[in-house]
């Protein structure tokens, strides 16, 4: 895998989950937003930028699960994204692993009787690996 590539393309999920995530006023008591492709498209993000990061490293292996992939990162890089995320260590733990597999959940939610999801998480995440990916390697 291509670091920049990967990169490039965890900005472009990232920019497009940002611009379905806004809000679109249609009247004074209605709005609209594609909060799925939002979704889908943050959590793709997030799973391409740690790609990118493990690939400076190691190849990354062809999952979704983006606690798995986090598990890759270099300790440094984990402990960075843990402090802007979560208060602490335990609660990052727990919130990662209940979005762990929101990329391929959120694909097919339709499915779903059901779905819950920390999106304010999920956001912050998606933020964060954004960040660091776009900061220069060390």
């Amino acid at each position: 895998m291509d670091q920049k590539r990967a990169k490039d393309t965890a900005n472009s999920f990232w920019m497009a989950s940002a611009r379905c995530m806004e809000q679109r006023r249609l009247s004074p008591t209605q709005f609209n937003m594609p909060l799925v492709p939002g979704v889908v498209c943050a959590a793709f993000s997030i799973e391409l930028g740690f790609k990118s990061l493990v690939t400076r490293t190691a190849s990354p292996p062809k999952i979704h699960d983006l606690k798995k992939l986090f598990e890759l990162l270099p300790q440094a890089t984990q402990d960075r994204i843990v402090t802007a995320c979560s208060p602490t260590r335990a609660a990052f733990n727990t919130s990662i692993a209940a979005i762990a597999n929101v990329f391929e959940e959120w694909r097919y939610v339709y499915e779903q009787e059901t779905v819950q999801l920390d999106i304010a998480f999920l956001q912050r995440l998606s933020d964060t690996v954004y960040t660091i990916i776009n900061e220069p390697a060390p």
